[in-house]
């Protein structure tokens, strides 16, 4: 007992052990030994004492010490249940800065108000602890938090949280590892109910064709004819390849034949490619050529 007063409650259960071995019938040391192993959180040690006690021809006061410690453990291993609610209010749940414009690199940024919310945040949680053997247990935990926001329901959210995992615990120490998994919901059903689906139509785009034959070439214009199988013209000339560099350097002569300021006129087949096209733009990039522009189809053609 003077072991157990001053908180030695291993050396205390070593003791009361070594008597009920000595005496199995020490009803009196078996209660102690009971209570000793519950303070230290062993559990299913601490029942089985208990059983044989109630076994025992008991007297009335001391058999309702061991039912209500029964009972107590028992009670270890029920769920628990927590909930709570409170208004919440929120100055500025959008986060806005305190300055309203500031000056950046391309001009002035403008960022909106800060967004007064007035809601109801609540709380509920449960945990289960199954004790096991020598002061070893397994927990469950789950928690629910919500904010709901009655004139910023943009800013609602659900949060739930579910954990799973085990520990030992003794009269002084508690030591476990319980991994949770949390689910942040920005309130999904409500974003699904609100959200408006649109199909967007297919814009029909009708190029213009283009005959090499029907171009003709104005002063300081090099048209360059694109045809639908992806051959390209440029100045009446056909090119022997299809790739960047070589259109480049064709573009490169025709403009120093047609003089300084020339503009280069893109002729495509309605058949060809886009890719084709860029092939043009890009090669007219590398030269510094910035003048372009396209050739319109001309009636009947």
């Amino acid at each position: 007992m003077q072991a157990r007063n001053k908180g030695n409650i291993a050396l205390a259960i070593a003791r009361f052990r070594e008597m009920i071995a000595e005496d199995p019938n020490l009803q009196p040391v078996r209660l102690h030994l009971a209570m000793a192993l519950m303070a230290d959180h062993q559990d299913e040690a601490a029942r089985g004492q208990l059983e044989k006690l109630r076994s025992d021809q008991l007297p009335d006061d001391i058999r309702k010490i061991v039912d209500d410690a029964l009972a107590a453990l028992r009670e270890r291993r029920s769920w628990t249940f927590n909930a709570a609610t409170y208004y919440r209010y929120e100055n500025n749940i959008n986060g806005a800065p305190r300055e309203r414009q500031r000056q950046g690199g391309r001009g002035t940024w403008t960022f909106p108000e800060p967004q007064k919310a007035h809601g109801i945040h609540v709380d509920l949680s449960a945990e289960r602890r199954l004790p096991a053997e020598n002061g070893w247990y397994a927990q469950f935990e789950s928690s629910l938090n919500s904010d709901w926001y009655w004139n910023a329901h943009n800013y609602d959210d659900f949060r739930f949280r579910f954990g799973m995992g085990g520990g030992w615990q003794n009269a002084r120490w508690d030591i476990n590892l319980i991994p949770f998994i949390d689910v942040l919901l920005v309130i999904l059903i409500f974003l699904m109910l609100t959200t408006t689906y649109s199909k967007f139509t297919e814009l029909q785009l009708n190029l213009p064709s283009a005959s090499a034959d029907a171009s003709q070439t104005r002063p300081k214009e090099v048209v360059v004819s694109v045809a639908a199988d992806g051959r390209y013209m440029i100045a009446g000339q056909e090119l022997p390849a299809r790739d960047t560099d070589t259109v480049a350097a064709a573009l490169s002569r025709a403009a120093s034949a047609a003089g300084q300021g020339s503009v280069i006129v893109i002729s495509a087949d309605a058949q060809a490619s886009h890719q084709s096209v860029i092939t043009v733009m890009e090669a007219a990039r590398r030269q510094g050529l910035t003048q372009l522009t396209f050739a319109a189809q001309t009636g009947g053609q």
